[in-house]
Parts: C-alpha cells; structure tokens; sequence
C-alpha cells in the first residue's frame, strides 16, 4: 500500500504538471498573460505558482482520481503469496502465556492443528500433481511444507520450555500428547514433498505410466484422502471415533500397497510400463505406506488419550488389533477392504 500511495503521488503529479503547462501554452498562444512570462519571479511569487499549481491540479483531477488508483495497482502487484501465512500461529507461541498454561497448550494446539490441514492439503495435492503436473501447485506445496517445518521448530522449543509450568493431570497428559503428534505431521509433510519429486522425475525423463498405473493412483488418493481425514479429525477435536477408524483403513493401505506393488512388477516385466516409471511407482507407494503409517500413530496416541492401557502398550494393542481381537476393527477394515479392493476388482474388469 506505501508503494501504491507513491505510485499515486507521481502519477498525480506528472499528469498535474501536463495539464498545467498545456493549460499555460494554450493561455499564451491566445495572448493571455503575457506580461508573467518575462516577468521576474520572486520566492513569494513562486510560492503562490507553486499553490495556484497544486489547486488547479486537485480541481481538474479530482474527478479521476480513481483512476490513478487503478493504475497504481497495475503498476504495484500484490505481494505473491504461494503458501498460507502462519503468522497467527506463530504469535500463539508466546512465552508470556506461560502463567495460564491452559491457554499455552491451547496456542500450541492451534499451531499443530494448522500443520496437519497444512500436511492433509499437501498430500492430496502432491497425488493430484502425481496425475496432472502443475509447477505452481508444487510451489504451493513446497512452501506450506516450510511454514509446516517452521512451526514444528516453534511448536517443539515451546512444549519443551512450557512443560516445567505444566501442573501434572489431564494438562501433561495433553502437552505429552502434543509432542508425540506434530512430528508425525512434520513427517507426512516431508511425504507429500516426496511425492511432488516423483511428479517431477516422470516429467525430467519423460515417463510415463500405463492407463492401468495411473487409475491406481486414483484409489491411492481416494484412501489417502479418509485416512487423512480421520486423522485430522482424530486430532484437532481428540475425536475418539475417528481415531478408531483410523488403524483399520491403515491396514487396508498397507494391503492395497501390497497388491499394487506386485500389480506393477508384473506391468513392468511384460513392458507395459518402463523400468524408470515403474522405479518411481515404487517410491510412490513407500511414500503412501509411510504417510499412513504416521496417521496410525496418531490415531494410537489420540486413543491413548481416552485409555490408559492403550498408553502405555501401544505395541500390544495395534497387535491385538491385528489379531482380529477387535470387533469394531474387524468390521472397519472389511468396510474398508471391500470399498478399495472393489475399485481395484472394477479396474481389472474394465482393462
């Protein structure tokens, strides 16, 4: 705005001084005052110029005024801004707010909380960029996962130093909880950066993947999608419900990476996909395996919240899960399997 208001004030003047001097030409063509201009001006008499200018321009101008502020704005851009602003955040990790903890772990909550809709977004558009490629998404992406490593470094020097002010209870309980999590938001950032790599390797060496490969990708997107969505939920409102759907559509993740992988090996050795496109398939679905393995962990540390054997066995617990222990799980995961493995079965049919 103090560029434009510059831009305004030059503008004004250099189109105050055309008109004035065109205004004068036109006067002295005419005959009119032609005794001023072999007149000798004194300081006083350049004073009343310079005032009789400046009226003359802001009455003939005034009506366009609004105009020049179109101008400036043509000549003055908007500041790009790629990625979101965190500032807000930032400015809630404030030490002064360690006399009311309460209200310091809730600002650290909020920074977390933005950096994993920052690590969701960046997900699903870096799978977007996997199937269309788009340079100014990848910047996007790239520069919300600098504001998601910024806040970490904040988020995780402020837990440290607010955890002496912490009364133990349910509020150490929580700080613990928020140090466990927004590392494995910083990681699913990490992933999502990953995958606009990849995006970049198919285009530096002009790869591309089999029709089969990229409808693949599809049901990639779509699980990523739920089991980030659970996990968000799971956090920002320690939503127990969600952090139980979670481990189960993790599972489903885990077998769909399985049965791709050896779905595209097969592509590969028949030549239906190069060897580089199918080399970065492969780090694809590392990259997808790893990001659901950090919203399972998540999930168990928000489930820890609510129950305390979970807390202090988190091994046992995702293994009873396993085990088939769980009715809940059990039903979850075939919903799950049934959903994902039915677009798979759809995809086989349709080739």
């Amino acid at each position: 705005d103090a560029k434009r208001t510059g831009a305004i004030h030059i503008l004004f003047n250099i189109a105050g001084s055309i008109l004035v001097i065109v205004g004068l030409m036109l006067l002295h063509s005419f005959g009119v005052l032609d005794a001023l201009w072999d007149e000798a001006l004194s300081s006083g008499g350049i004073a009343n110029v310079h005032t009789v200018f400046r009226l003359v321009s802001a009455i003939v101008l005034l009506p366009v005024c609004g105009q020049f502020e179109k101008l400036s704005r043509k000549l003055v851009k908007d500041d790009v801004r790629l990625g979101e602003n965190v500032d807000h955040e930032l400015s809630l990790l404030d030490e002064k707010f360690f006399t009311s903890p309460a209200i310091a772990l809730s600002g650290a909550g909020e920074a977390i909380t933005t950096m994993a809709r920052l690590a969701r977004t960046g997900v699903m558009s870096a799978m977007g960029v996997l199937e269309q490629y788009d340079a100014h998404t990848i910047e996007v992406i790239n520069e919300n996962e600098e504001h998601i490593d910024k806040l970490a470094d904040h988020v995780d020097n402020y837990l440290i130093r607010l955890s002496p002010h912490m009364p133990s209870g349910h509020g150490s309980d929580m700080l613990n909880y928020y140090i466990q999590c927004f590392g494995e938001f910083e990681r699913i950032g990490d992933h999502a950066v990953n995958l606009t790599e990849n995006a970049q390797e198919f285009l530096d060496r002009s790869a591309s993947l089999s029709p089969t490969a990229h409808q693949e990708l599809m049901v990639l997107r779509e699980v990523l999608g739920e089991i980030l969505d659970y996990t968000y939920k799971a956090f920002a409102a320690t939503d127990y419900e969600a952090a139980r759907h979670i481990e189960p559509v993790e599972e489903v993740v885990d077998d769909l990476v399985a049965t791709l992988r050896a779905n595209h090996i097969r592509r590969v050795r028949d030549g239906q996909c190069t060897v580089y496109a199918g080399l970065t398939f492969l780090d694809i679905l590392v990259n997808v395996e790893r990001i659901a393995d950090q919203c399972s962990n998540v999930g168990v540390f928000t489930l820890s919240m609510f129950d305390e054997h979970i807390m202090n066995n988190h091994h046992d617990y995702i293994q009873a899960l396993h085990q088939g222990k769980d009715p809940v799980f059990n039903r979850a995961y075939q919903e799950a399997h049934d959903k994902y493995f039915g677009e798979l079965k759809r995809i086989e049919r349709s080739k």
